[in-house]
């Protein structure tokens, strides 16, 4: 099964290309990039990550460090949250729900700790990526930080 949906490296999708792709995800896709932009201040990159099972996605760094990469898929997308092991003996202390949990589950452990793969396909999911993500590393933008996702 392919994390992204756009895995041909010879064709990097448009903006609206991936937008249409998003369909009913769009929302929480928008809402997710301005909380890295606002938040984190990252550097940004569209590429072609890991081979044809992932494609393209839309990476952030912070720091000097990957702080984020968002691939995009059919009716939702999928970000990859990579926690150190210092990180991961933290991750009890946030309350995560299925499809996070399911991703902690599934990821192997490796010397730099693990590779969460979570798909976003609601609301409830984009708040446990905000979770992880606040766990791996603390917030460097400015005071006024979106809320939280609505829906409609």
């Amino acid at each position: 099964m392919n994390i992204g949906a756009f895995t041909d490296k010879a064709c990097r999708p448009k903006d609206s290309d991936v937008i249409q792709s998003l369909g009913s995800g769009q929302q929480r896709w928008l809402f997710l990039i301005e909380y890295l932009r606002a938040n984190f201040r990252p550097r940004e990159d569209f590429s072609f990550l890991y081979g044809k099972r992932y494609g393209w996605a839309l990476r952030f760094r912070s720091k000097g460090r990957l702080l984020t990469s968002i691939f995009p898929g059919n009716g939702y997308f999928t970000v990859q949250v990579i926690l150190s092991t210092t990180q991961l003996a933290d991750v009890d202390r946030v309350r995560l729900h299925r499809n996070a949990l399911a991703a902690l589950s599934a990821a192997n452990l490796y010397a730099e700790g693990k590779w969460l793969f979570v798909p976003v396909c609601s609301d409830t999911d984009l708040k446990d990526v905000m979770r992880l993500l606040q766990l791996k590393t603390a917030p460097t933008g400015s005071p006024n930080k979106p809320g939280g996702p609505t829906t409609r």
